[in-house]
């Protein structure tokens, strides 16, 4: 009698959801009543149309997003799939199979689903490589690992990069004290990519002033200023430094920027031509700058994998944060999530590993971890910076690099899998990038812990700063968007070198055609040994290749029938 109650409990629990999803019909077919904008008689009518279009599209969105995760518990609870009929459970699994996760909604068939991709990307998209199975052919790895070789040279930093950046800054740091400025004893550390193993030619030279607090006194106005800096002096500092640097004429082009969330001057050294800024104390972004420059170390692949996406956003216009498009920054630090989360794994989270770690896989149970607080520059509340450093223990660097030998792909098929990876694999509802973890984290415990709002777009966790989202430079949906159209652009063309899609020949060229008369932008089969030169070919402009974000996928949530006819 229980399990038949249980049962019965389950088919009406089943009615329920199959009642809730009928509502994604109604509510996509109210957006389309929105979809000609402007043609009413009336401006505040044309005003307001625009507004509840897309109130009414992310409402919708959220029907199907909500009903696929209730799918997907009901499917992964043993117990109640078990407690269904074998055709609920079929009907549950064919539904599922028509979400798209990169529009976080359902289709009505999978030749929908397909069209719509189409009109979105303007290419027939490839699948998703499930984990453990290679995401390109033997032969397209081979060519792409040597014209991976013969890129790389041209993208290091020259061979002075670092010394350049130092002589700079002991000239700057010298320059300072000497006129008395800054007290003597003063240090200029340098932070950023010109130091964490990851910058180019072109990097900025960022540095932080340090003030020893031990017995220097430094003159604030007209008043001495003993001990720990404040926040208003540390502004009065950076606007002294910028007035004797511009008043000196020994840089150019000097801007101070006291009011800023970090009091910072901005200037061009004449002798180097390095783009310059001096901030106060900033020991997180020290650590950080460490933390990254251990990870950049470990194995050769790191680095590699780094300069190739940087060169793959730069070409694509997709790395900077001014325009709503991701740092460098961020662009590492999703590297860094994707090897630790490799099987077997290239790097394993630092900041999780003891101080005693002997090289072996930390077990499940819980490990108890030193803290090691620094304050935050702007409202000094203790961050804890600590992660394992190599140069303390005995083993060195040898027990890290041990460790990413266990993986033994190569360059090539890391670049694969990154795409494929970020295209398909990653869940960008759910789930945050995090290499203080090495593992999913929930985007609703960030939302409980941090106060984040959730969305659909890409996280990416501080691994200091824990409050703080590196992509939420990335605020636009459509520029999102943007970034992962063109990720799942790479992930397509590498499945084409691979020979694996059907195409005819139009006009001589071979490109594919689909309904609509949707003609692929993409080139239907791709050399191997040019792959690496499309993927890295500059994107003409947004207007060009994007055109459809504002058309397509506005009037495809209610394109469709909807899972509810299904179901």
């Amino acid at each position: 009698m229980t399990q038949l109650s249980e049962a019965t409990k389950t088919e009406e629990e089943f009615a329920k959801l199959v009642a809730y999803q009928s509502q994604i019909k109604a509510e996509c077919e109210d957006t389309d009543e929105h979809n000609d904008i402007g043609t009413s008689d009336t401006k505040e009518t044309t005003r307001s149309l625009p507004e509840k279009h897309w109130i009414d599209k992310r409402a919708a969105l959220r029907v199907h997003g909500d009903a696929m995760d209730a799918l997907m518990v009901m499917k992964t609870n043993n117990a109640a799939w078990d407690l269904l009929s074998t055709d609920h459970q079929r009907t549950i699994s064919a539904v599922m199979s028509f979400f798209c996760p990169l529009q976080n909604r359902f289709f009505e068939s999978q030749e929908s689903m397909e069209n719509a991709r189409m009109k979105r990307l303007g290419f027939n998209t490839a699948p998703m490589i499930p984990i453990g199975v290679p995401c390109a052919s033997m032969s397209v790895i081979t060519a792409l690992n040597r014209s991976i070789n013969d890129l790389l040279p041209s993208l290091w930093p020259s061979h002075d990069f670092a010394l350049k950046r130092e002589a700079a800054r002991l000239r700057i740091q010298q320059m300072l004290c000497s006129s008395g400025v800054l007290p003597l004893g003063t240090d200029l550390c340098v932070f950023g990519s010109s130091r964490n193993n990851f910058g180019s030619d072109g990097a900025d030279l960022d540095m932080c002033l340090i003030v020893p607090t031990n017995n220097t006194s430094l003159m604030i106005g007209s008043k001495l200023s003993q001990g720990p800096v404040n926040g208003a002096e540390q502004k009065e500092v950076i606007e002294r430094i910028g007035e004797y640097l511009q008043s000196s004429g020994e840089m150019k082009d000097v801007k101070v920027r006291s009011t800023a969330r970090v009091p910072i001057v901005l200037f061009k050294d004449p002798t180097t031509e390095l783009d310059c800024d001096i901030s106060f104390n900033n020991p997180l972004a020290l650590r950080n700058t460490a933390l990254l420059n251990i990870y950049s170390r470990i194995d050769d692949r790191v680095r590699a994998l780094a300069f190739l996406i940087k060169k793959w956003a730069k070409q694509k216009d997709l790395n900077d944060p001014q325009k709503g498009t991701l740092s460098s920054y961020g662009y590492i630090l999703c590297l860094l999530y994707f090897l630790q989360t490799r099987n077997p794994p290239v790097l394993p989270s630092l900041q999780q590993l003891p101080e005693d770690w002997l090289g072996k896989t930390l077990s499940t149970k819980p490990v108890q971890l030193p803290v090691r607080y620094e304050s935050h520059p702007v409202d000094g509340r203790p961050c804890n910076t600590y992660f394992y450093n190599p140069a303390s223990t005995g083993g060195g660097f040898a027990l890290l690099q041990n460790f990413a030998s266990k993986n033994r792909q190569t360059v090539a098929e890391l670049f694969c899998e990154f795409f494929n990876f970020y295209s398909w694999g990653f869940n960008f509802r759910h789930h945050v990038v995090s290499i203080r973890y090495g593992a999913p984290l929930s985007k609703l415990e960030k939302a409980e812990t941090a106060c984040w709002f959730l969305h659909d777009r890409l996280c990416i966790e501080d691994p200091f700063e824990l409050n703080f989202d590196v992509a939420h430079v990335v605020s636009a949906a459509k520029k999102d968007s943007l970034l992962r159209d063109e990720m799942i652009r790479v992930h397509t063309l590498i499945h084409r070198a691979c020979g694996s899609i059907n195409s005819e020949e139009v006009n001589g060229i071979e490109k594919l055609k689909y309904e609509h008369d949707i003609e692929d932008k993409l080139p239907s089969k791709v050399l191997p040994d040019k792959l690496l030169a499309i993927i890295l070919e500059e994107r003409v402009s947004e207007a060009d290749t994007h055109i459809l974000h504002t058309d397509a996928t506005v009037h495809t949530v209610g394109d469709d029938k909807g899972v509810a006819n299904i179901l």
